[in-house]
């Protein structure tokens, strides 16, 4: 059986059994919480325990937010048409 995994430390720490993890996760929140260093510790946790891990990590809005066209190199702003004057 592996190790725990050292997640969070605190008053308490918290740590993950790596028996207990599966094979997708998500991690989401606001900018600067902390959310790279997390997939960090876990990855490197997980990779120690002989886990393959791939990180994929998004940025920007979603796809459903970008304009609809080809070759469009818009990072997340939805097009928008301005009436003439």
């Amino acid at each position: 059986m592996s190790d725990p995994i050292l997640i969070a430390k605190g008053e308490t720490d918290i740590f993950l059994l790596p028996q207990m993890a599966n094979r997708h996760g998500l991690v989401a929140g606001a900018t600067g919480t902390g959310k790279t260093v997390s997939l960090q510790v876990l990855a490197e946790g997980l990779s120690h325990t002989g886990v393959s891990v791939l990180h994929d990590r998004r940025q920007g809005r979603p796809l459903r937010d970008q304009p609809a066209r080809p070759g469009n190199k818009s990072q997340g702003h939805r097009a928008r048409s301005t009436p003439q004057a």
